[in-house]
């Protein structure tokens, strides 16, 4: 069974969203891409949301918060 079942869509497309750890210094680790939080943050999850298209990062809070917004190159190859 495919999960989640087609049609069923929990992400829109041309969205990618992933959930990462703020470090002490306020560092942010996106697929390679250091990003340092203006706001302080350390020792929480936030979520990066990439558009695709627009080629837009917004890193969001577990309180719906945007805490940084800035362009964003998809490198070819993701580490």
């Amino acid at each position: 069974m495919l999960w989640p079942p087609p049609g069923d869509r929990t992400t829109p497309p041309g969205r990618i969203e992933t959930v990462r750890y703020v470090r002490s210094d306020g560092l942010v680790n996106v697929w390679g891409h250091r990003i340092t939080l203006r706001e302080p943050q350390a020792y929480q999850y936030v979520t990066s949301v990439i558009s695709v298209h627009a080629k837009q990062l917004r890193i969001i809070t577990r309180h719906g918060g945007i805490i940084h917004a800035d362009h964003f190159n998809i490198d070819r190859t993701l580490r």
